[in-house]
C-alpha cells in the first residue's frame, strides 16, 4: 500500500550517503530490508560528532524510522535486526566492534573508512556509554519532526538552533522536546534557552503525568526518590 505524502517540507535536514555505496554497492543490493537499513545508518552515523562516528545497536532498535522500515507480523524486531545487519556487514561498508564491559556490552556500528578501520586495529574505539537506554519508540507516522514543530511554533531555524535541536535528540526522548517546544508556545516564551530549561528541570526533578516538577518543599520526599537522586534509593 503506498503511502500519501503532501511533499517535502520547505525546511528540513539532508544527511550523508557514500557515493561508494550509491554507484558501486546499491546495485547490487537485492534486499528491501538490507537497503533500507544501510540508509538509516548513514543517516544516523552522519549526525553523531567526534573523531569516530557510530551507531549502538540500541540505537538501532529504538529508533521510530528503523522501527518502520523493518516491522513485520511474522518476526519479532530484534530477530529481523540481526539478520538485516548481517547482510550490510557482509558488504564490507559497515564494520562492528564489541563495546563495554563483562556485565554490559553491546555492538556499535561505524563506517568502514581507513581512519575507522586503523582506529578499530588499534583498539581506540571505546565509549563509556555503552549501554544505551532504550526509549519506548512512537510509531513513526505519529511523532512530529522536532526540527517542523520548531519552526511552527517557536520561530524560524537557524544553524544554531539546528545544532542544538540535534543535540536535544541525543540527550532527551524526541515526545519530551515536542512537550517542551509546545509549552514554551503555549506560555509565550519562544525562545531556545526557555526549552531548554524546561528539558534540564524535567531531566533532575523527574517528569509526572506530562508536567515537570516545580516548587518542591524543601522536605518533600520525592525529590530523594525522584530525578537525579532516584537511582540511590531502595524501594
Amino acid at each position: 500500500m503506498t503511502r500519501e505524502l503532501p511533499g517535502l517540507p520547505a525546511r528540513m535536514d539532508y544527511c550523508a550517503v557514500p557515493s561508494y555505496y550509491l554507484n558501486v554497492v546499491m546495485p547490487w543490493v537485492d534486499s528491501l530490508e538490507e537497503l533500507k537499513l544501510s540508509l538509516q545508518i548513514f543517516r544516523l552515523i552522519s549526525r553523531k560528532k567526534g573523531s569516530v562516528q557510530y551507531i549502538s545497536r540500541g540505537e538501532l532498535i529504538a529508533d521510530p524510522a528503523i522501527i518502520e522500515c523493518l516491522k513485520t507480523n511474522n518476526h519479532p524486531l530484534e530477530e529481523v535486526l540481526d539478520a538485516t545487519i548481517s547482510k550490510v556487514l557482509a558488504r564490507g561498508i559497515v564494520l562492528t566492534v564489541e563495546v563495554g564491559d563483562n556485565n554490559s556490552r553491546q555492538s556499535v556500528y561505524f563506517l568502514n573508512t581507513p581512519a575507522n578501520r586503523e582506529a578499530a586495529d588499534s583498539g581506540k574505539i571505546t565509549t563509556g556509554n555503552a549501554t544505551i537506554p532504550r526509549n519506548p519508540a512512537t510509531p513513526i507516522e505519529q511523532m512530529p519532526n522536532i526540527f517542523t514543530c520548531y519552526e511552527e511554533n517557536i520561530g524560524m531555524l537557524t544553524p544554531l538552533i539546528s545544532d542544538e535541536l540535534r543535540l536535544a535528540e541525543q540527550n532527551y526522548p524526541v515526545d519530551w522536546i515536542i512537550e517542551a517546544i509546545g509549552e514554551a508556545a503555549m506560555n509565550n516564551k519562544r525562545n531556545w534557552r526557555y526549552i531548554s530549561r524546561i528539558l534540564e528541570r524535567w531531566l533532575t526533578e523527574g517528569k509526572v503525568n506530562g508536567a515537570h516538577r516545580q516548587n518542591n518543599p524543601a522536605d518533600d520526599p520525592s525529590k530523594y526518590t525522584t530525578g537525579k537522586y532516584q537511582r540511590f534509593v531502595q524501594r
